[in-house]
């Protein structure tokens, strides 16, 4: 009998909690990440809130000289540029659906790092900030 009660709870409490994913940073084998000292941050016009002002804040806090524009203005001297796509859908309130922020290197506009958020059918709210320095903190492990 008491396996029948606490199946309900287990569902209740799945059903309640936030359910998101964070695979695995994919990070290049170079160290071109780790010895950059410029970047630049590419505006994504498509993307709702100021996703680039979160990525430059967290590369300024890294010491990486950060600049922010379109990438019709990506100066050929940075020595990576970060793009990022950003979904929100919308339940009771708008919230971050999925993120993904992908580093390039400047010089052979190659991936070195890329990471991504997505939430399932149960989420939570999750903050932009907080995640913004989860993914940049875990691809600069």
């Amino acid at each position: 009998m008491k396996k029948f009660l606490c199946l309900p709870l287990l569902f209740f409490i799945i059903f309640i909690s936030g359910c998101y994913t964070i695979p695995p940073a994919t990070i290049d084998k170079s160290n071109a990440l780790q010895t950059a000292k410029t970047a630049y941050v590419v505006i994504n016009p498509l993307v709702i809130g100021t996703f680039q002002n979160l990525i430059y804040a967290n590369l300024q806090r890294r010491g990486i000289e950060t600049t922010v524009g379109p990438m019709s203005d990506k100066p050929s001297d940075v020595d990576i540029y970060v793009t990022y796509v950003a979904y929100h859908s919308w339940d009771m309130a708008m919230y971050l659906k999925s993120y993904t922020i992908t580093i390039y290197d400047n010089k052979n506009n190659t991936v070195i790092a890329t990471d991504s958020f997505s939430t399932g059918f149960f989420h939570d709210f999750a903050n932009s900030q907080k995640v913004t320095n989860m993914l940049m903190g875990n691809m600069f492990k």
